[in-house]
């Protein structure tokens, strides 16, 4: 997400067996998704490599 800017956050993450991800920050960008775009928030770490869509997002979204 080189064009977003990377914003301190106090949120807090952690992986299904309980263990706490390190945060680098939080950062709003627009995610395209096949024709449709969404400004999504972001939390951000060096730890996972690939983009994790949270329940709220894909509830909102009627996401199957």
């Amino acid at each position: 997400m080189p064009e977003a800017q990377l914003q301190s956050t106090s949120q807090r993450l952690y992986a299904a067996n309980g263990t706490a991800i390190p945060l680098l920050g939080e950062a709003t960008t627009t995610l395209k998704i096949d024709r449709k775009e969404f400004r999504v928030n972001f939390l951000v770490t060096d730890a996972v490599q690939e983009v994790i869509l949270g329940i709220p997002f894909l509830t909102q979204n009627r996401c199957h």
